[in-house]
């Protein structure tokens, strides 16, 4: 016999529940009811409703013949149409009367959430649409009347769905789901008359998803015959979904009558309709709890430029996510939707100026939440900031620019105070091209100080792509892609190189790759540069891509924030600031400093494993330079976390 799917309870979440609703409760839905069919051009209701649920499916039934949202069944199945079927295929019946019976609760159309409440008047609540409606797909009208009378073993609406027991003989039988005793009105019935029945109720039983009254985010229980509403699936770029490191995400239309978000993505300023499907590969609930408690905190309810859940579901065993559907990544929004920025209009300017602020804003907002927690104060990070996990939103109107979005908090991470900044380098999973150098340094540890270096080297690609478009960007990717101690090619922003001064002590040179640096003295001498390019490059070398050491700590994200929102109203206040050309011909190349560093184990087996230990270049001092020297693991633990100041300003820290 059919076994129930687990049933997975997640933290603080209600198990979502079927509603019999009317569409007119949903006023915001975008829906052209004028297109729904006649029912005067069908010969009986069940050709009818087939015709719709092939229609309101669209190309994202696969295969599964269609659905029809439960909203949209009273305008489909209103009381003329009822009448008319029930005096074709029930001429003993007397049609007003119950046509009344079957509409019950819903002939007023009441948007009231008392519709809900059967325990108020339950014989005036009870209604019989759904049933009337898989009878007339299983062409059984005329049974209506076995369904209907409670004294005969009947059902209504509020019992479904049914339960579908398949016996150890082949046979098949429906039964209600709070016992297992036969049915009496399915009793002359057979067994592909059952099959059947089961199939359409999954059909018109498809779920509404919507925030909770209180506009927190709801999470249903899905089961495994249930079918989710979407009408479309659509492509991503090249690909059909976009994989991640933690699932795969899937662009689709959900039926209007299925979502209740219209009005929170107008809120948001983006354009609606299509949504982002995001399914984590692994089955771990206490994962999946930690992922969407993190994006509940965060979200576009609390700042424009983090990424919006709006709800979360199981289904088939998998965990799913809903969010608001990006057109594209950043990354190709630079190569495809603006590969040539027009550096002549300052209201672009102004917006991508706003866009970088943004973005850091977010990250303070992740770095320091307005959260407590047994009034203990958490401190985040991202964990997994690069283009690819920033997106843009296109804007519902047709002169809006949009906005840039973080997305993926899937490696964001919530300390107390007391441990914020004291996360072990070997537990990170890290993306390559962003990793910043203590992710193999001994003693290194992942803390927020990790976001402000992958955010430069976002900010820096960007200027790479505001300057000289796509083939300008294409190309820094190409300069600094460099042989690694894991033997392969690779575009991360620093070096490990051989000490050439002393291999005793501390064997290893981190710095700065020199093609970035060339990159950074380039975009100052780039024909197109401004000072706002000139203050944002700066801000860059000088506090973000630096490579932790006793004599420099990063910049944090408060007071580049700061610098920026000053930056930002320049460009607002001094067109000449963000439009008048400034280029620095003749300046020069900054050679970057050597921090000097032992590995981290993992590192060192990477070195080994790939015998590079004499493949790597030797750094060797300039005259009248010096070294820095890298934090002891003393000091990545004491990073950001007593003295605010003294991190924020790079003094020794021993």
């Amino acid at each position: 016999m059919e076994t129930d799917l687990p049933r997975f309870k997640l933290n603080s979440f209600p198990t979502g529940s079927f509603a019999i609703r009317s569409a007119k409760t949903l006023p915001q839905a975008e829906f052209d009811f004028s297109k729904l069919p006649d029912y005067k051009g069908f010969t009986s209701m069940g050709r009818l409703l087939k015709r719709c649920m092939m229609d309101q499916a669209g190309t994202g039934s696969r295969g599964n013949r269609g659905f029809l949202p439960p909203a949209l069944l009273t305008s489909v199945l209103h009381r003329e149409v009822i009448e008319h079927e029930l005096k074709e295929k029930c001429p003993n019946l007397d049609a007003t009367t119950m046509t009344n019976k079957i509409l019950g609760g819903l002939a007023d159309d009441d948007d009231d959430d008392d519709n809900d409440d059967i325990s108020k008047s339950e014989n005036d609540k009870k209604s019989y649409l759904f049933i009337l409606a898989m009878l007339a797909l299983l062409e059984k009208v005329s049974e209506i009347g076995r369904f209907v009378e409670d004294n005969n073993g009947g059902i209504w609406d509020r019992d479904l769905p049914l339960q579908l027991y398949n016996g150890d003989d082949g046979s098949s039988e429906l039964r209600h789901r709070s016992h297992s005793q036969p049915m009496p009105c399915f009793q002359e019935w057979g067994d592909n008359d059952h099959e059947k029945f089961d199939d359409y109720q999954w059909r018109l039983l498809v779920p509404t998803f919507a925030l909770n009254n209180d506009k927190t985010i709801q999470h249903w229980e899905l089961e495994e015959k249930e079918i989710l509403p979407w009408c479309e699936e659509k492509l991503q770029s090249n690909s059909e979904t976009m994989s991640g490191g933690y699932g795969s995400v899937k662009k689709v239309k959900i039926h209007p009558l299925c979502h209740e978000f219209h009005e929170h993505l107008k809120a948001l300023n983006v354009s609606g309709g299509v949504f982002a499907i995001k399914t984590l590969k692994h089955k771990d609930v206490t994962m999946f709890q930690k992922e969407v408690d993190m994006l509940k905190k965060f979200n576009g309810l609390v700042h424009d430029h983090l990424v919006t859940l709006l709800g979360t579901f199981t289904h088939k065993e998998e965990f799913s996510m809903i969010f608001p559907s990006a057109e594209c990544d950043v990354d190709t929004y630079w190569k495809y939707y603006n590969r040539i920025p027009n550096l002549d209009d300052i209201d672009f300017v102004r917006w991508v100026s706003n866009q970088c602020r943004g973005i850091m804003e977010a990250v303070t907002v992740i770095h320091n939440p307005p959260l407590h927690l047994t009034k203990t104060e958490l401190f985040g990070r991202h964990g997994d900031i690069k283009a690819e996990n920033i997106f843009w939103f296109k804007s519902p109107q047709e002169t809006g620019r949009g906005i840039w979005v973080i997305g993926d908090l899937g490696l964001s991470a919530f300390n107390r105070e007391k441990s914020r900044s004291m996360v072990p380098n070997q537990t990170i999973t890290w993306t390559p091209s962003y990793r910043p150098p203590e992710c193999d340094l001994e003693g290194g540890v992942i803390s927020r100080a990790f976001d402000i270096w992958t955010l430069g080297c976002f900010y820096l690609e960007m200027i790479c792509w505001l300057l000289g478009g796509w083939e300008l960007k294409n190309h820094f990717d190409n300069a600094r892609s460099t042989t690694y101690i894991n033997g392969a090619k690779i575009d991360i922003f620093f070096d490990l190189q051989r000490n050439g001064e002393d291999q005793s002590d501390q064997p290893y040179i981190a710095l700065i790759k020199l093609q970035v640096a060339q990159v950074i003295n380039d975009l100052h001498r780039h024909p197109n540069c401004t000072n706002y390019v000139h203050d944002l490059l700066n801000m860059i070398e000088n506090d973000m891509l630096i490579v932790i050491s006793t004599e420099k700590l990063r910049g944090e994200s408060p007071a580049l924030l700061k610098r920026l929102n000053n930056m930002h109203q320049r460009c607002i206040g001094e067109a000449k600031y963000c439009m008048k050309k400034t280029p620095e011909p003749h300046r020069l190349v900054r050679v970057p400093t050597g921090t000097r560093a032992r590995l981290a184990p993992g590192a060192k087996e990477m070195v080994r494993k790939n015998s590079m230990q004499d493949k790597l270049p030797t750094h060797r001092l300039e005259d009248g330079k010096r070294y820095h020297q890298s934090l002891s693991a003393e000091g990545f633990a004491k990073m950001n976390l007593n003295d605010p100041e003294e991190a924020r300003f790079g003094q020794n820290l021993k």
